[in-house]
């Protein structure tokens, strides 16, 4: 049994902004960071199947486009004849590349089986199958179930036993029970790393090979808006600190030498933490390679913070979220603003970089005022080195979803527009106009301070660092300050 799995790029001309990153609750173009990610999932799957026995090619065509030697798919297809076509997706880009990739396919061969997973077939899978083009959305984390599915289809047996899956069957839709399994991560494979063009996957400055190593997934908190405990559920688990420390030691072979810890909240059991930070050093990779995290504010130290600069890690994104109590309460966010100040605080005592993800318009009640109030409160209470600033997106399935459409908030329902740099919602205080205004001021005020030039400049080695800082502020800036209604 042949199978395709594919990270499906739009099949015209594109620029290189409008590239997505798609992986679980990430879905954003690839000029929010000037670079691309791995589809580290799809990666999974590959070496998984590999190791089961199927023929499977693994083909990033979001990377090649950006490398500019996309793959003919058409021409694949033709060739390599696949039984089954598993495909990597977004929402936004769900109805566009990756169900025209699918169609294309069906049309080469109307008998291959079309597969999709990520976050869009877990929150929508009757608007993707009411399409007639795929076959089976694989709900929530699809490692398992792909196992499921596959075998099915090889021994040409029914569906209806395979849990977490919504699929197609003489034309009506069939949604079975959830899968009630968690992934033991350890007893994953590595990705199939060597299938994927790692050269595509650089930092914006240095250039160095990055790649993503998942060292935990679920979250137990109950933030109302955001997708990730749909997709990988409530239940916080984590890998073995010394399988992530192989890990990293297999991509330093393969001349990666930035790692982004693929976890919702990497801080959330400092346990863990501190025993992966001490394996890292004990093996001396720390002179090899350096890693970013995601985290939580509320669950740093100062001493867990200088433990993670002595390992290596050089940078931390923070979910600020708002400077206003009131909207961190209403979302269920769990965190006071004292948090925030302490974190940001702390991480100053070390050589570790910090990164502010904010997001505008979280509630009914947002205003002008309590937005300033929160670009007062990142630029002068925070500093952080970087900052991201997002306008508030309701995705179906949330709570915040539930709450603007019972409000009549939301005024595009567009998928392709379901992204962080759109104004997809009109609040009482705030048109759509006024959410991009703000977002956009708030960038271009924090990005063209003097201090945050200077930071960047005193860090660059090269005329070349030089260049590539020039030019990836400009895609950074191009990324996020082109929004659309």
């Amino acid at each position: 049994m042949r199978i395709l799995c594919l990270n499906p790029a739009p099949l015209g001309n594109i620029n290189k902004d409008d590239l997505l990153v798609k992986e679980g609750r990430c879905m954003e173009r690839s000029g929010a960071w000037s670079n691309l990610r791995m589809p580290i999932t799809l990666a999974y799957i590959s070496a998984i199947l590999k190791h089961e026995g199927y023929e499977v090619r693994l083909i990033d065509n979001i990377a090649m486009k950006y490398l500019g030697r996309p793959v003919d798919m058409q021409k694949l297809i033709g060739s390599f004849e696949p039984d089954m076509l598993i495909l990597n997706t977004s929402i936004p880009s769900i109805f566009n590349e990756d169900m025209e990739n699918a169609k294309m396919a069906k049309g080469i061969n109307k008998s291959i089986v079309t597969a999709m997973f990520g976050v869009a077939p877990t929150l929508i899978p009757d608007e993707i199958l009411k399409t007639g083009i795929i076959d089976i959305c694989m709900r929530k984390e699809p490692e398992l179930t792909i196992k499921e599915i596959c075998k099915a289809i090889r021994d040409k047996k029914s569906l209806k036993d395979v849990k977490g899956i919504s699929f197609l069957r003489e034309g009506r839709i069939v949604h079975n029970s959830d899968s009630d399994e968690l992934i033991d991560l350890d007893s994953l494979p590595l990705p199939d790393y060597e299938s994927l063009p790692l050269d595509a996957y650089r930092t914006p400055v240095d250039k160095d090979k990055q790649v993503l190593i998942d060292v935990s997934r679920g979250c137990p908190h109950q933030c109302i808006y955001c997708t990730g405990t749909k997709y990988y559920g409530h239940v916080f688990r984590h890998r073995d600190p010394k399988k992530v420390a192989d890990e990293m030691e297999h991509v330093s072979r393969l001349g990666v030498k930035k790692v982004l810890f693929w976890a919702d909240t990497f801080t959330l059991n400092n346990n863990f933490v501190y025993k992966l930070c001490d394996e890292i050093t004990r093996r001396g990779l720390e002179k090899k390679m350096s890693w970013i995290v995601n985290s939580r504010v509320n669950t740093v130290t100062p001493e867990l913070l200088k433990k993670m600069d002595e390992a290596g890690c050089f940078l931390i994104g923070f979910g600020v979220e708002s400077g206003v109590q009131e909207i961190l309460d209403y979302v269920n966010k769990g965190i006071k603003l004292q948090d925030s100040v302490n974190a940001f605080r702390w991480i100053k005592d070390t050589n570790i970089l910090s990164a502010s993800h904010v997001v505008f318009g979280l509630t009914p009640f947002e205003t002008a005022k309590t937005v300033k109030q929160t670009i007062d409160f990142v630029y002068n209470k925070l500093e952080p080195n970087y900052a991201n600033f997002h306008i508030a997106t309701p995705y179906p399935g949330t709570k915040l979803y539930e709450i603007y459409d019972k409000g009549g908030y939301i005024i595009n329902r567009n998928f392709s527009m379901l992204e962080s740099i759109n104004a997809n919602i009109r609040l009482p205080h705030l048109s759509e106009d006024d959410l991009i205004y703000w977002r956009n001021y708030a960038f271009y005020h924090f990005y063209f301070r003097k201090k945050f030039i200077l930071q960047e400049i005193k860090k660059l080695k090269s005329a070349r660092e030089a260049y590539n800082l020039a030019t990836n502020g400009i895609w950074f800036l191009n990324g996020w300050v082109n929004a659309k209604k």
